[in-house]
């Protein structure tokens, strides 16, 4: 039996007030490491909606995905279920096989990439400025099947750092990306809260290479770097640009809705919803648009090997691979390139 005097209640209540305290001393001090990091020049609101998405969300119960019903079948086990999220994948990732496509127009141009000459001499490899602009990386990022983590790439030695300058413009010279540096696990998450049993409910979440995604980086500023110089990309586009955002577009819709209001005039819109753009794009197509456009031979060729024979592997909580379906994949960085021609058909 525990024997209570007059003296503990203020005892209790100094020692509650002091853990409070500490608590909330801790926690601005955290805000102010946050606040520090961002610098005296904050160009986006992103970090701070991050961390108050961060704040806000509830950790799930289970990872477990429940029994799946699809097209009058049941999908019970693990393995099955891994299968069935792969057979929906490789049918979503079709490149160019959809039904509604022009077979007359899709053999143009399949036989002009086939003819095409992706032949060059690289004149300008990769310079170790240009790898360390990209080397703030992500630290809390998951490593792909090689197991290169990205702190292990932050915190290379200056040698080190000549081995993967040297390895990148390997890459870049031959045209081929490394095996593993395609290869993705994948980890199916519910596009809801609750879980559903279809199979379609679920959306897919790569992790590849810290490595290979740090030459994409590489080849992504190339990229963009000929598209600005060029005047290519268009100015009303604001997805995926940097200090711009797809709300630009919403904004000036809203502007010039309120403005012929005002007026008394009527205003026409167009609204395209593509969906699965990124995973549905035609390859051939895609590359076809970036030869025409005259980006550089060496770029070309790297994306187009980049883009062939893209494989995953599907991770469930007691499954840690399943058998290996080949599907292709285009990262969303390089739809700015397809996009493009939309204003001008």
């Amino acid at each position: 039996m525990i024997n209570k005097s007059k003296n503990d209640k203020p005892k209790y209540n100094k020692l509650k007030n002091l853990i409070k305290d500490e608590i909330a001393a801790y926690k601005n001090l955290n805000w102010q490491k946050f606040i520090d990091s961002l610098g005296s020049k904050v160009t986006s609101s992103r970090p701070f909606w991050q961390k108050i998405k961060k704040a806000g969300s509830k950790k799930s119960e289970s990872k477990t995905i429940p029994t799946l019903n699809y097209e009058k079948k049941i999908f019970d086990t693990e393995l099955n279920t891994a299968n069935l999220f792969g057979t929906i994948l490789e049918d979503t990732f079709k490149n160019g096989n959809e039904p509604a496509f022009d077979n007359t127009f899709k053999q143009e141009i399949d036989d002009f990439i086939t003819h095409q000459n992706f032949e060059f001499n690289l004149n300008e490899p990769f310079s170790m400025i240009e790898l360390e602009n990209e080397l703030k990386l992500n630290k809390n990022a998951t490593q792909g099947h090689d197991n290169i983590h990205n702190l292990m790439l932050i915190n290379s030695s200056e040698e080190f750092k000549k081995i993967i300058l040297k390895l990148f413009n390997a890459s870049l010279a031959s045209s081929t990306v490394p095996t593993l540096w395609k290869l993705a696990s994948v980890t199916m998450i519910p596009k809801k809260t609750e879980k559903s049993k279809n199979p379609k409910d679920y959306r897919p979440i790569s992790i590849t290479s810290c490595l290979g995604k740090l030459c994409e980086k590489l080849i992504y500023q190339r990229l963009i770097k000929y598209l600005k110089d060029k005047n290519i990309i268009l100015n009303k586009q604001s997805g995926f640009r940097q200090k711009r955002q797809t709300k630009d577009n919403l904004i000036h819709s809203t502007q010039k809705i309120i403005e012929n209001f005002n007026r008394k005039k009527n205003i026409c819109a167009f609204f395209f919803d593509i969906a699965s753009a990124f995973d549905k794009i035609w390859h051939n197509g895609l590359i076809y648009i970036m030869i025409k456009n005259g980006i550089p031979v060496y770029l070309i060729s790297w994306c187009k090997n980049f883009l062939d024979d893209h494989y995953s592997s599907f991770i469930l909580p007691t499954l840690t691979k399943t058998r290996i379906r080949k599907f292709q994949a285009i990262i969303k960085k390089y739809f700015d390139s397809a996009i493009i021609n939309i204003d001008k058909t």
